[in-house]
Parts: structure tokens; C-alpha cells; sequence
């Protein structure tokens, strides 16, 4: 069975019940949502990087350096790196305090 035939499945289904009008609701909120999320990615956040000359800073270090922005743990960067230690370090030593 493909997605879309599924998808296809469960909205006749939803419209066929008593509950149809209110999860439609539901799914229009999500829809709308889903849309809110996407415009700000690609439509107001790219505005506010060229409007704003902090941001434009952040964005050409970032590209400079060569650190993939999409990433969602940077490994590879060494900054990451020593900042991670630190954290650790902090954090490993900080609990072993034994408060008195």
C-alpha cells in the first residue's frame, strides 16, 4: 500500500465518521502550522539574515569556517570540540563536590 493511498484511506475513513469535521480541524491546524514552519525557514529568516548585520556576521563566519550548519552535533569542528570538554569537565567536576 502507498503512502498517498493510505493517506487517501484514513481521510475517507475520518470524513465518514461523526468526529470527520473536528479531526479535519485538526488537520488543518497542522497544515497551517506545518506552513508557518516553512515560511519562516525559507522566507522571513532568509529576509532577516540580509536585513540584519549581526546575523550576516554569524552567517558568513559560520560559512567561512566551513561548518555544516545542518548538522546536528558538530564533531568535526574544533571549537565544538574544546567547548564540549569544558562542558563535560565542568559538569564531571562540579557533581563530585560533596556539599557540606
Amino acid at each position: 500500500m502507498t503512502p498517498l493511498t493510505l493517506c487517501t484511506d484514513i481521510l475517507k475513513n475520518t470524513m465518514e465518521s461523526k468526529k470527520g469535521a473536528k479531526c479535519i480541524g485538526n488537520w488543518l491546524k497542522l497544515l497551517f502550522w506545518v506552513c508557518c514552519i516553512l515560511f519562516f525557514i525559507y522566507g522571513l529568516a532568509p529576509w532577516m539574515q540580509s536585513k540584519s548585520q549581526n546575523i550576516q556576521t554569524l552567517s558568513t563566519y559560520i560559512n567561512e569556517s566551513g561548518i555544516d550548519a545542518g548538522a546536528i552535533y558538530y564533531t568535526e569542528v574544533e571549537e565544538v570540540g574544546e567547548a564540549d570538554l569544558m562542558i563535560r569537565d565542568t559538569f564531571r567536576f562540579y557533581l563530585n563536590v560533596k556539599k557540606e
